[in-house]
């Protein structure tokens, strides 16, 4: 039997405003396609301003006369894909098999997985908690044994829950459930089915099969598989899909961070690794570098800045971190986590000159292969033997003592 999990953001576009301004904490928060223009629609919003009946559709008009403090901040989707990037980067440590179905969503198989971590449901908790503390946002997880039941069972508890939905218990907690509850369900669907008298999924598996499948077709049929407990549609695997709109990468160190060169050394090790990532994703030099910081109180704060020339060089990933740092951070707090990322690839490939080689990356590339012909240890930056144990916290190899 398979083991599928569907992980699901709460309230993604949000909580990343949130996190990234922690001056909204305890507040009512909704992103809106133009705060300025005030017939704008809220696209998303927190759960405190979805206690005071913020709806997504809204206008942002009528929310504000709901919610007067409502605070209302404009979309900024390369922060939401830096943060869904960072997510599914936890996801892939535990299994190949990572399926977007949308920028916050996504099915995860991990049938191979129970003799290293546990039960289907452990894992799902282990993610959570793990997401939780890496990243600062907060995962609804389904447990199935198919992609549609799993999808199902992470609406069921909301924020910050895992649902199982098994063979023994499935008809019991699907079948009082709406048959607009299935993804792909639409009103015209729905319409359709209510004609005939089916309103549930426990409606919908005790109708004739054979009427399914002259009413609509192969979705008839693959409905029928869904509330019966056959569906079989795998999971696809990750590098299967186009390559990342951004690559980055984040450490929770194992201690704090007091002083700017700790926090140069920190940024150095994470930019080398956000270097490899993008030469084995295919990527080719990003222009914009976003850095990500959480104080012990953990607090989140972040930047995204357009570089002057694209880069896949660790060096200059780490020099413009640090100019972020020092010239726009400025708590007083020590640092617990950093993470960095790059996006905005070139898209197409072009001869270059021996002047622009350490800006796009000649020098990590070859740095790469070495370590690949003749093991990690063979090449290593100053830096790793300055600050061994930032290296360990992000599981470089740290030099071996003579």
């Amino acid at each position: 039997m398979r083991n599928i999990l569907h992980c699901d953001l709460n309230n993604f576009f949000a909580s990343v405003e949130c996190i990234t301004h922690p001056e909204y904490a305890g507040k009512p928060v909704a992103v809106a396609g133009d705060p300025t223009e005030r017939r704008g629609v809220i696209l998303a919003k927190n759960y405190i301003a979805k206690a005071k009946g913020i709806t997504t559709g809204m206008t942002i008009n009528d929310a504000l006369v709901l919610c007067p403090d409502l605070i209302v901040t404009p979309v900024h989707f390369g922060l939401y894909n830096y943060y869904s990037e960072r997510v599914r980067e936890i996801y892939l440590q535990y299994t190949d098999y990572v399926e977007p179905f949308s920028i916050d969503e996504c099915w995860l198989d991990v049938t191979d997985c129970s003799l290293l971590y546990g039960s289907p449901k452990q894992l799902a908790d282990r993610i959570r908690a793990e997401v939780k503390e890496k990243v600062g946002l907060t995962i609804s997880v389904g447990v199935s044994f198919s992609k549609t039941l799993a999808k199902l069972g992470s609406d069921m508890h909301k924020p910050d829950a895992t649902t199982e939905i098994n063979k023994s218990n499935f008809r019991q907690l699907i079948y009082p459930l709406s048959i607009s509850d299935v993804v792909g369900v639409g009103r015209k669907t729905r319409v359709k089915l209510n004609k005939m008298g089916i309103f549930t999924l426990g409606d919908l598996s005790r109708f004739d099969d054979r009427v399914l499948n002259r009413l609509l077709g192969k979705q008839g049929s693959d409905l029928y598989d869904v509330v019966n407990g056959w569906e079989d549609v795998p999971v696809m695997r990750y590098d299967q899909f186009p390559p990342p709109k951004s690559v980055g990468n984040s450490t929770t160190f194992s201690r704090d961070l007091s002083t700017d060169e700790e926090v140069r050394v920190g940024f150095g090790i994470l930019a080398e690794s956000v270097a490899k990532r993008m030469h084995e994703a295919g990527c080719k030099a990003g222009s914009l570098l976003h850095i990500t910081i959480k104080d012990n109180d953990l607090h989140f704060w972040g930047k995204t800045i357009r570089l002057p020339l694209p880069t896949i060089d660790s060096k200059v990933m780490t020099r413009y971190a640090m100019e972020i740092y020092k010239k726009d951070y400025v708590s007083s707090k020590n640092i617990r986590l950093l993470g960095i990322s790059m996006s905005d690839f070139e898209r197409s490939g072009h001869q270059i000159g021996i002047e622009d080689i350490l800006t796009r990356g000649g020098i990590d590339n070859t740095i790469e292969r070495l370590r690949a012909k003749y093991g990690t240890q063979i090449i290593l930056k100053a830096d790793n033997y300055l600050k061994p144990e930032l290296s360990k916290a992000l599981g470089k190899d740290v030099p071996k003592k003579k």
